[in-house]
């Protein structure tokens, strides 16, 4: 980039250009990110609107966006603000100036997006940057891992999604995902100081420690451990200072309990209770999809029990349905609980006696809402702060009154929160949110009043499941660890063996939603290798990485291809909803196709002739397939009216094939408009992008068994469409996560799959707390 016009705008004393380019020809409108900044009037704006920038601090910005990826030093940052001055605390400066630049953008010296530190030298400006007169961006490949890759963030917090699983389907997580809690671990070893906190490993057992409680006094934790892979989870108890973790309740065959409350005199535990129904005998000739889906229909019976904080015999106190959340009310007199009546619609907080002979509704979320979750009790029991969740994923911290009434927004990022607790004076709300872009979860604090949220010095090791308490200087946090990486895996030739499995696309952060190019030679797929999930592209076995976007946002992601190979559709959420957007398979300015509202667009696809994008929308009340010209010129069409995800059309654009969102199987319909027909009922549900569609039939992921054994594995198999028969074309090594997650070479030859690589959990003290 040319420096003239940025040199005179940052320094004190004339520059002189090398050469004075035209006035149409000066880089004075630069983007990166969300954000443009304007050299010329010093106006930064985010997504179009205006951010203050103080003078230092803009200037530091501009000096840094002059040589975007190199060094800039800061004896040169020095002479480039104050000249030949010599006399004031210049360094002192340079820090306050640069920390208050990352606040405004939203950035973090830990993990970085924009603004690298390299200790004892300066800065370097790491974001792709580009000159809004004119477009062009500067992509470039990963070449520096230490650089491009920082530490490992988490995936779906399975931590927390598991502890749903058992009373929305156990056997999703039994059967597909079950894999990854025997996988082996890093551990905090040891005992670590942050200024005046100390943070202690309370726990550090392979598998899930998730949902820590403390006792009224502070000198005990109950949580929820699941141990082995297949086992189901079960409440320990553990002193806070020593001791070895007891089981609350007697282990029992087939019975599982999670989501410990203590009561507020701290002579009992309240969790919930569920059973895992025997399998129901199959039928004759019935597949074994078939009969995992008959599983995945029984919901486990769930009731709240109650138990002997010392241990011993359970006491059911009342049966609930889907439930994510329980707390104990601090006078003792009633539960709060968060559930929903049937699988779609959202989450309520509800207040329930503690018999269950009074129940009722504390909130109301909108019905196209995934609802309200995490809620947590202030001291004195007189507000409940909870997080509001929208159907993209976004989440805010809202708080209310417990006696009900209308919740009052604490937090506008509209980022995933991962749990919540008041501080011990009742001032504070707590939270984890990856605020700010990324995918790392750190913990933050608000006052009740409002404010902005400022981040903890601890926790930015991905916390969730924060605790407070109600005595004793601590704090616990959920630290969780995950990778997830794309394999690829050679599809043999029919009679031949099945080589192994091998990692094709890895960083130590995450990777998902691979898509084969039209030619078979690049790969699109989305990763947070960069501290937030964009799209990337590379080669098949993952080399020639290049970033393509940069939302530094939490939810972008479902890439596909045009026909031509020229352009990519993906779904992006700069704010709390999901569009459809277009870019350039080279790069450049994504061009946004869907404006949604209050509603959001999905896993978009494109039509044989690239004339069409077709894609996902939760605008009817639930989610259908809609279609809209690629260039945006049209209003969208609905396309179906009962359920639709993940569509395909087929190469002579006459059959639209797709998935349902919470429904097994695959469909189609003519593209034109038509009956739907089931294709197949082997595709599980919450798989709905684990299979690719070819001229001659469906590559779909299915359970299976290993030969002369009646163990459960995931099964490429591919759907004939001349014969309508499967075929079992070979088993995968791990299992699948719930999303977007395969893609088949055009030549049918190689399958590239997301799969989860390691996982668990482990509950983190912070002494010194207040």
């Amino acid at each position: 980039m040319r420096s003239g016009q940025l040199k005179s705008a940052v320094s004190h004393e004339s520059q002189s250009p090398k050469r004075e380019l035209p006035e149409d020809e000066k880089p004075h409108l630069l983007r990166f990110g969300l954000f443009d900044l304007n050299i010329q009037t010093r106006e930064l704006r985010k997504a179009g609107l205006r951010v203050r920038l103080q003078d230092q601090p803009f200037r530091v910005l501009a000096v840094l966006l002059e040589r975007p990826g190199e060094l800039i030093s800061r004896d040169e940052l020095k002479r480039r603000l104050w000249g030949e001055a010599e006399f004031g605390d210049f360094d002192q400066a340079i820090n306050v100036a640069v920390k208050k630049l990352r606040r405004t953008l939203g950035d973090d010296a830990d993990n970085p997006r924009f603004i690298e530190t390299l200790p004892r030298r300066g800065y370097r400006f790491i974001a792709p940057v580009k000159s809004a007169q004119n477009g062009t961006p500067s992509l470039s490949p990963v070449v520096d891992e230490a650089r491009a890759i920082p530490a490992l963030p988490a995936a779906k917090r399975l931590s927390r999604r598991y502890i749903l699983l058992p009373l929305a389907g156990l056997l999703v997580l039994i059967v597909i995902a079950a894999v990854m809690v025997n996988r082996p671990r890093p551990h905090s070893f040891g005992v670590t100081s942050v200024g005046e906190f100390r943070l202690v490993p309370l726990t550090g057992a392979l598998g899930f420690e998730v949902q820590p409680q403390f006792s009224p006094d502070g000198k005990e934790i109950a949580y929820a451990w699941v141990s082995q892979k297949g086992d189901l989870p079960d409440i320990y108890v553990k002193l806070v200072k020593d001791g070895t973790p007891v089981r609350l309740i007697p282990a029992q065959e087939r019975v599982g309990h999670i989501l410990p409350a203590w009561s507020p005199d701290g002579r009992y535990i309240a969790c919930v209770r569920f059973e895992r129904i025997p399998d129901p005998k199959p039928e004759p000739n019935e597949s074994l999809a078939e009969q995992i889906k008959k599983r995945m229909a029984t919901h486990p019976a769930a009731a709240v029990y109650m138990a002997p904080a010392i241990g011993g015999e359970e006491k059911k106190l009342f049966a609930v349905g889907e439930l994510s959340d329980l707390r104990w009310s601090p006078d003792g007199k009633w539960f709060l609980t968060a559930e929903r009546s049937a699988p779609g619609e959202p989450f309520v907080l509800y207040r329930v006696s503690v018999d269950g002979s009074g129940r009722r509704p504390l909130t109301s979320p909108p019905l196209n809402y995934n609802g309200d979750t995490l809620p947590a009790f202030s001291p004195d029991g007189k507000l409940i702060a909870f997080s509001r969740n929208y159907t993209s994923g976004a989440s805010d911290v809202f708080v209310m009154s417990a006696r009900g009434g209308v919740p009052r927004r604490l937090t506008h990022d509209g980022e995933h929160i991962g749990g919540i607790a008041f501080s011990q004076n009742g001032h504070d709300v707590i939270f984890s949110s990856a605020r700010g872009g990324g995918e790392r979860r750190a913990l933050w604090r608000v006052p009740v009043g409002g404010t902005i949220p400022r981040q903890l010095p601890f926790g930015g090791d991905d916390a969730e499941s924060p605790t407070v308490p109600p005595a004793g200087n601590y704090l616990a946090y959920v630290k969780s660890t995950y990778s997830d990486k794309i394999w690829a895996y050679d599809i043999p030739a029919p009679g031949e063996p099945a080589a192994p499995g091998r990692i094709a696309i890895a960083s130590r952060q995450l990777q998902a939603a691979p898509q084969f190019s039209p030619d078979g030679r690049r790969v699109a797929f989305a990763s947070s290798r960069s501290g937030s999930w964009e799209i990337w592209v590379a080669s098949p076995d993952g080399s020639n990485a290049v970033q393509l976007t940069n939302f530094g946002n939490r939810q972008t992601g479902s890439p596909h291809w045009s026909p031509d190979g020229k352009q990519l559709a993906f779904d992006a959420r700069p704010e709390k909803h999901s569009d459809i957007y277009v870019i350039d398979a080279q790069g450049g300015t994504p061009r946004r196709i869907t404006n949604s509202g209050r509603n959001d667009a999905v896993v978009p696809n494109w039509s044989h002739d690239g004339r069409w994008i077709y894609y996902a929308s939760n605008a009817g009340g639930h989610w259908d397939l809609w279609k809209t010209l690629a260039d945006g010129s049209q209003s969208p069409v609905q396309v179906t009216k009962n359920g639709g995800f993940a569509p395909f059309e087929s190469s002579d654009g006459r059959t639209l094939y797709y998935a349902k969102w919470n429904e097994s199987g695959l469909f189609s319909m003519p593209a034109n408009g038509g009956p739907e027909t089931l294709v197949t009922g082997e595709l599980l549900r919450s798989l709905w992008r684990y299979w690719s569609l070819s001229d001659k039939g469906i590559y779909l992921l299915r359970p299976g068994r290993k030969a002369n054994s009646t163990d459960i594995v995931p099964m490429l198999s591919f759907f004939n469409f001349e014969t309508q028969k499967m075929v079992d074309l070979r088993s995968l090594e791990g299992g699948p996560k719930p999303g977007p997650g395969m893609t088949v070479s055009p030549d049918g030859k190689l399958l590239l799959i997301s799969q989860p690589d390691e996982g668990g959990s482990e509950i983190m003290l912070v002494e010194n707390f207040r």
